[in-house]
């Protein structure tokens, strides 16, 4: 891991920390340990029933699969045994929903791009990479 640090002539340099880069983002945000955040309301009105749907990644997320299977698993064991037994899945949907491990690769990717053009590996215009076309996807 590296942070950006101000030398004592004033300009920038980066300092190499021990870790590795999901350990910047380990404590945000928090795991999904219950089914907290997908329970059914406590009073079901018309206006529950229509904006029930908008709390879940079931309408056309990339998530719709993790979360189905993580619910599945909770379901299937109970949320206290679930907790150990489903966290691979639940794991695995809150790495969709937050993107945790991909932010801190392109963190460390811009790190290292920006350590690279401080010692002089990478001139000035090569500092960023360029961006995708507008189509690439």
């Amino acid at each position: 891991m590296a942070t950006q640090v101000w030398g004592s002539d004033g300009g920038a340099a980066l300092q190499l920390t021990a870790g590795t880069p999901t350990e910047a983002y380990s404590n945000f945000p928090p795991k999904f340990s219950n089914m907290a955040a997908h329970i059914a309301p406590a009073f079901r009105t018309p206006m529950t029933d229509l904006v029930g749907s908008v709390m879940t990644h079931q309408t056309g997320s990339r998530c719709a699969d993790f979360e189905m299977r993580a619910m599945e698993c909770l379901e299937a064991y109970g949320v206290q045994r679930g907790r150990v037994r489903c966290v691979d899945y639940l794991d695995d949907l809150r790495e969709c929903t937050f993107k945790i491990k991909q932010l801190a690769r392109v963190s460390e990717m811009r790190i290292e791009r920006h350590r690279q053009w401080l010692v002089g590996e990478r001139s000035s215009e090569d500092h960023y990479a360029p961006p995708a076309r507008s189509d690439a996807y």
